[in-house]
């Protein structure tokens, strides 16, 4: 096929966009290519009448072979579409011949230049020349030179003509210096062969003159509105839409989406941030990016594939497709998981946006399921949900924050409401969240269940956001999602892959993603991952959770079926045991050692005064080497004495002996290998108890407190409370508003007397009194962070247990455990552990007496206690989630393994005894790991100043 620069052929890349024109049944034009005049004979003509006569002929014919051509647009407006006057030309080359040879006739007979000058007319010229036939009046052969002039002046072609089809169109003046005596005529006609033709590459502007080019719309149906405008469907003429280079195009008409804008501010915001994506290295097949660019007169569109539907009409079973289809009624876990997949492709696509690709970093900041087109709706193989509209994003070449908008939005974070505030790329993740629970409502309940998610959340003044934000307190997650968040978890009961995606996938959600704290929230990218890793449990073989669940892994060994495995290699004492002293003065106050659960790599000293921390990693270096324990970081209390503290993997908080509330909190982080300690953030409320206790989430997202109901308040009359880490540290450092937040980091310890409690608010709403602080056993999270457990006991009748939601600030559980024997519980509680059954349910592991386990499931509400013919003193659970770790003086000083799965009826195996250290188990603490060569060890820091390493068990 020949292509010519001005007249376009079919495109094969148009078939990437899905355009909804296939089926359209509208008339198209007749095509010029069998149509052809009758031949033309080169004849000498008896004289000038003759021949004046044969070229008006040969001008007329041709002339009505291009207004069969001719068609309107949807303005009833007449064009001709790209490529009309080359088509025809080149069907009738003869009689073009035959008339220029009749207008510029050689008096050197050896020299023909007609066939050459026909050849480029057909090149650049052919719409010229449509024109010129188009003003020509019949015996006018003036005009027929002044179009030969701009080609070729005494039988020599110019290098340089002074006009081509790629002028037009021209202005009044020049078209009067090209053709004077019909300027206006021409200038008026040659809009008709003008119309615009949209492109790919470059910005297409018809302003001035230019504005009067036909619009090459044959039809248009306007399908959404907002405040920026409006948008169309339109069916684009064949052969003026480029998308690839410039010589090529459709062949046919195709329908795809307009843009308009009301205001140019608007459109050139939009249109700077698709040029910075666009010319992103990469690209993303889940981004809606555009076709073309137009500035017409006063309008400027954009124009993007079109779509079948938006995610929005999708999911509320607005749109049912061409057929009427949609996904009805119970769909098949293969279905789910295609859909679920599709949701998954949109948190890549985010994540490119942040930078994803090594590029610029988009904020979108207006991420909604209308913002997110579906093509080739219901259509199991060839759907794709794609990201659109980017008016309000904000493109920059790092990670950045950026003002808030300052407005609300169904599916905007806290943070975009709140005057001053900073949005993020965690503000997008916050959106993404609340489309994806829309998602996972749609597998479960198709569209009703969407419709009536919306309906439950909308029950509140408020409105139908995710998230609520009480007067004076800190924002969360919405009840009404919460709730039904739950419901879900309770549907998903018929396949254990499917109950087991949706109740991961939830609990992420809950956890990571609809965080009302920004920089708690997931990376674009870490969402991704996540929930990529929960698809793969469609596959057939499903891999493992992630270590951070480790307690719900399927298949994964637990540290007791290796030992089961050694068993016979056991020795009583395991010969890789180093013994070394910290060579540190701990003095006699001190409050006793913490490991960091998870992977925090780090280990705290506490005394009323000071505060150590050393990498554990480096401390098993030391060891490995028989070298010096490495020094540890010595951290500021600034103005007071240590009362309590808790570490996470990536937080201490430490309360002061103080009247009011006051507590230190330290950021955790790695650095080269080694845990370092920033400088800490003071908070302090004037108007709040005094904190008698603190613990804090494995993963430092939430503190809770135990505290006197007031200032100075009796002791006797206690409350819990709970609030988000990062928020008691931004409010430190802003008082008594939510704005501006602060980095983690501090360059010194910032102290803030705050008035009124107005961000950092208690997240627990109801039934906070706890009781007196004597009685107060145990107050510690779950692993999973999902549950805040307290457990008081009054006497020896046994002991009252209570659990919140922290997401939610509910009272999950409030029960007590009678005991039937208080003769054999002296002592009564003696230590406490949570984890977590791989049914996702919460539990208990209580030591009494240092004789008897209690094992309750707080879900169940279902408690069982046996007496052990051991003694313990404390315990932890392992590493793997599976495994109780358990520590007493037996005959000396002994560890324990009990397997979770089989706490009520499973035998001890007895892993080590440990000689030649002192373990008193208020002070001291213990935890398992795994060294530089994969293998699991003990550790045990000591109060005496002593710390162990023991191994316990080789890989199976």
């Amino acid at each position: 096929m020949e292509y010519y620069p001005n007249e376009p052929a079919l495109s094969s890349s148009l078939d990437r966009f899905s355009l909804a024109w296939k089926n359209d049944s509208c008339p198209r034009p007749p095509r010029p290519f069998p149509c052809t005049l009758r031949p033309f004979r080169a004849t000498r003509y008896p004289n000038a009448k003759a021949e004046m006569e044969r070229i008006d002929q040969i001008c007329e014919e041709l002339l009505d072979r291009l207004l069969k051509l001719r068609v309107r647009n949807y303005e009833d407006r007449p064009f001709y579409p790209n490529g009309t006057a080359r088509d025809v030309f080149r069907m009738n080359q003869e009689g073009l011949q035959e008339l220029f040879r009749s207008l510029i006739f050689s008096q050197n007979a050896e020299v023909d230049i007609v066939p050459d000058l026909v050849r480029r007319i057909g090149r650049g010229f052919s719409t010229i020349l449509a024109v010129v036939f188009r003003i020509r009046h019949p015996g006018d052969n003036n005009i027929l030179r002044q179009f030969t002039s701009l080609i070729v002046r005494d039988n020599i072609f110019y290098d340089h003509p002074r006009l081509t089809d790629d002028d037009l169109p021209i202005s009044l003046a020049d078209a009067d210096s090209l053709f004077p005596g019909l300027a206006n005529e021409f200038f008026d006609t040659q809009f008709q062969f003008c119309a615009v033709t949209l492109r790919r590459k470059g910005d297409v502007v018809y302003q001035g003159y230019r504005s009067q080019c036909p619009l090459p719309y044959k039809r248009q149906e306007r399908i959404g509105r907002g405040a920026f405008g409006e948008v169309y469907k339109v069916k684009i003429e064949r052969r003026h839409l480029r998308l690839s280079g410039d010589r090529t195009a459709n062949d046919e008409p195709a329908w795809i989406a307009r843009k308009d804008f009301k205001r140019h501010q608007s459109f050139t915001i939009e249109l700077d941030v698709l040029k910075e994506i666009m010319e992103q290295p990469q690209k993303h097949d889940h981004l809606v990016m555009v076709l073309a660019i137009l500035q017409h007169h006063d309008t400027n569109s954009l124009f993007f594939p079109l779509a079948s539907c938006d995610l929005q009409q999708y999911l509320t079973g607005k749109f049912r497709g061409e057929s009427g289809s949609e996904l009805r009624g119970s769909i098949t876990l293969a279905q789910k998981a295609i859909v679920f997949k599709r949701g998954v492709a949109l948190a890549g696509a985010l994540a490119f946006l942040h930078g994803g690709s090594g590029g610029k970093v988009c904020l979108h900041l207006d991420l909604k399921p209308s913002n997110v087109l579906v093509f080739d709706a219901f259509d199991m193989e060839r759907e794709i949900w794609k990201i659109t509209d980017f008016g309000l994003t904000r493109v920059r070449n790092r990670e950045y924050s950026s003002l808030a908008p300052g407005v609300e939005g169904i599916y905007l974070p806290p943070e975009c409401a709140t005057p001053n505030d900073k949005v993020t790329t965690h503000s997008d993740v916050w959106s993404f969240g609340c489309i994806f629970s829309l998602v996972i409502t749609y597998m479960l309940y198709g569209p009703q269940g969407v419709n009536d998610f919306t309906l439950k959340r909308g029950e509140r003044e408020e409105g139908d956001y995710f998230y609520i934000k009480p007067r004076n307190s800190t924002p969360r997650v919405a009840p009404a999602v919460i709730d039904w968040f739950d419901k879900l978890r309770r549907s998903a009961v018929g396949d254990e892959k499917e109950s087991r995606m949706v109740r991961e996938s939830l609990d992420y959600l809950q956890s990571r993603v609809l965080h009302p704290i920004r920089r708690q929230r997931a990376s674009a990218k870490d969402v991704e991952l996540a929930l990529k890793r929960i698809h793969s449990n469609f596959t057939q073989d499903a891999p493992p959770r992630s270590p951070t669940l480790a307690q719900d892994h399927v298949g994964h060994v637990s540290l007791l079926d290796r030992l089961l495995a050694r068993m016979r290699h056991r020795t009583s004492e395991s010969a890789g045991t180093r013994l070394q002293s910290f060579d540190y003065d701990f003095g006699t106050n001190g409050l006793g050692f913490r490991f960091a659960p998870l992977d925090g790599d780090y280990l705290v000293f506490f005394s009323s005064q000071k505060i150590l921390v050393w990498t554990v990693s480096e401390i098993m270096r030391a060891l490995g080497r028989r070298s010096e324990m490495p020094p540890p970081q010595p951290l500021r209390i600034p103005n007071g004495t240590i009362k309590s503290f808790a570490t996470s993997a990536n937080a201490i908080c430490s309360s002061l002996d103080a009247d009011n509330f006051q507590c230190i909190i330290y950021d955790v982080e790695r650095s080269s290998g080694s845990a370092r300690v920033g400088d800490g953030v003071k908070v302090s409320y004037d108007h709040m108890g005094y904190i008698k206790r603190v613990a804090m989430s494995s993963d430092g997202a939430f503190t809770a407190f135990i505290m006197t109901d007031r200032p100075r308040g009796s002791e006797a009359d206690c409350r819990i409370y709970l609030a988000y880490t990062q928020h008691l540290m931004d409010t430190a450092n802003e008082g008594n508003t939510y704005s501006v937040p602060r980095t983690s980091r501090s360059n010194s310890v910032s102290d803030s007397s705050l008035m009124s409690i107005t961000t950092a608010a208690n997240l627990i709403f109801e039934k906070v009194a706890v009781g007196p602080a004597a009685q107060v056993r145990f107050l510690d999270f779950t692993p999973d962070g999902k549950f805040l457990v307290i457990i008081t006991q009054d006497g020896s009748r046994g002991f009252s247990i209570r659990a919140w939601e922290t997401y939610s600030g509910r009272c999950y559980k409030d029960f007590s455990v009678a005991i039937e024997t208080p003769w054999a519980f002296r002592n009564l509680f003696t230590t406490c552990c949570l984890f977590v059954t791989k049914a996702a349910e919460p539990c208990l592991a209580v030591v009494s007496d240092h004789r008897r386990i209690l094992h309750v499931n707080l879900a169940k509400r279902t408690y069982n206690d046996r007496r052990l013919n051991i003694d313990v003193d404390s315990m932890f659970v392992c590493h793997d989630g599976q495994t109780l770790v358990l520590i007493g003086k037996n005959n000396g000083l002994r560890a324990y393994l009990l397997p979770l799965h089989a706490l009520d009826r499973a035998n001890f195996i007895g892993i080590a005894k440990i000689n030649r250290l002192s373990y008193a188990p208020a002070l001291d603490d213990a935890a398992v790991t795994r060294d530089a060569d994969d293998q699991l060890k003990l550790l045990i820091a000591s109060s005496s100043g002593s710390f162990l390493e023991m191994g316990i068990a080789a890989e199976v």
